[in-house]
């Protein structure tokens, strides 16, 4: 008794976890979710024939010439009802072929036994029950159907099987009420299995789309990380060879600890997710990376970019970009004077770096940390990248970013009233 009581209190959890585990969840298996839609409909329609037939009972039994015949007939299609039904729900798909056909055969059966039993008509009272249940059926059994010649054989036999069981013998009063009748069995049981299998169609075009995406998805991430190691690599690739190359002890020592600082980034990106990174400003951002550049004439201005944090990728696209310009900086440049300004709004922030160097033709095509690092990684946040260089006229390289890359929404002021 108890273990009852706890069963139906948790119907408020577990009860409800249940019950929308079998209800049709499109974001599992499209698929089985359009049977398991299909399957609900049909069982309502049908249910809702069973309980009419059983309310209607009392009258059926009064209209009927035989009682007995008719009381088990009208029995059967209940218990058959509501076997099937259940079933359905159990197996989450429509019946099978062979006991589709043997439903199909019991519909058959209840439209055309008042022309055994019964020796008057009774069109349009519920004493003549077999319509409801035989479209019930009818339109059930569509749901197995796969051909178009099999929904014609199942709603012209039903048809006419009604027209035998309702005119046999006929009544001039209700024989062209019995045949404006069929007409639901020759529309809307086709109209049953045209849903059905555009439902089908669509559940699998559905499935297909999103096993696509999923690879899609799988391909882009995998793109994006070697895209990553491929940044890293190069980065690397040029440090050790700058770092091979240098013949200056100055040099050497700024490098050296430009190394170990790159060694601890790396660990960091291993270590770390990106939960646990902290939320930096641009200010910050460009303190740190800024830091293992002390051999170049930097002059930074990025008080006015201290407010606002940026989130974890724009923090790390724009540290792995500015790197990318100062690198080049001291590798080609050979500049007098560099300067780096930052500046953060409500909506948007901006990062210029300026150089008086040999410059470069910003028209020509750019090598790898310029095309990848830089443009490629910040176009990929939405960041907007401007290059303004000429050979023998240093250059101008501006990184421009929208609201969407603050980590945070701009504070408002409360004003007291």
């Amino acid at each position: 008794m108890m273990a009852v009581m706890d069963s139906g209190s948790a119907l408020g959890g577990g009860g409800r976890h249940a019950i929308r585990s079998w209800l049709p969840n499109i974001g599992f298996d499209a698929r089985a979710s359009a049977e398991r839609s299909l399957i609900l409909a049909a069982a309502f329609v049908r249910l809702t024939a069973v309980i009419q037939s059983a309310l209607s009972l009392p009258m059926i039994m009064k209209a009927a010439d035989t009682p007995l015949a008719t009381l088990l007939i009208a029995l059967a299609f209940i218990a058959e009802s509501t076997l099937v039904t259940v079933a359905a729900a159990i197996r989450g798909t429509v019946p099978p072929g062979r006991q589709a056909l043997l439903d199909a055969g019991f519909g058959l059966f209840i439209l055309v036994h008042p022309a055994i039993w019964w020796t008057s008509g009774h069109v349009g009272s519920w004493s003549q029950w077999q319509f409801a249940a035989g479209m019930s059926v009818a339109c059930y059994v569509a749901l197995s159907v796969n051909r178009p010649i099999q929904i014609a054989i199942l709603s012209v036999s039903s048809a006419v099987a009604y027209l035998i069981g309702t005119l046999a013998p006929p009544t001039e009063s209700e024989v062209q009420s019995a045949f404006v009748n069929t007409v639901a069995f020759l529309c809307l049981v086709p109209a049953v299995f045209i849903v059905a299998t555009y439902l089908r169609s669509l559940a699998r075009h559905l499935n297909r789309a999103r096993e696509l995406n999923a690879r899609l998805a799988t391909d882009a991430a995998i793109a994006e990380e070697r895209a990553a190691q491929r940044i890293v690599l190069h980065d690397t690739a040029g440090f050790l060879a700058m770092l091979g190359e240098n013949a200056d002890p100055d040099l050497d020592r700024i490098l050296r600890a430009q190394a170990q600082s790159m060694s601890r980034e790396l660990r960091r990106r291993v270590y770390t997710t990106n939960d646990q990174s902290r939320e930096r400003t641009l200010h910050e951002i460009v303190a740190a990376t800024t830091a293992a550049y002390g051999d170049l004439p930097l002059a930074i201005n990025t008080l006015l970019a201290n407010e606002r944090p940026l989130t974890t990728d724009a923090q790390a696209t724009t540290a792995s970009a500015l790197r990318t310009l100062l690198d080049n900086i001291r590798q080609h440049a050979n500049a007098g004077a560099v300067t780096i300004h930052a500046t953060a709004s409500d909506h948007e922030w901006a990062l210029v770096v300026r150089d008086d160097g040999v410059g470069f033709d910003a028209t020509a095509p750019m090598g790898f940390g310029l095309t990848e690092q830089v443009v490629g990684q910040c176009q990929l946040l939405g960041i907007e990248v401007t290059i303004d260089s000429e050979p023998g006229e240093g250059a101008v390289i501006e990184l421009r970013g929208s609201g969407s890359t603050f980590a945070s929404p701009p504070a408002t002021d409360v004003v007291d009233n």
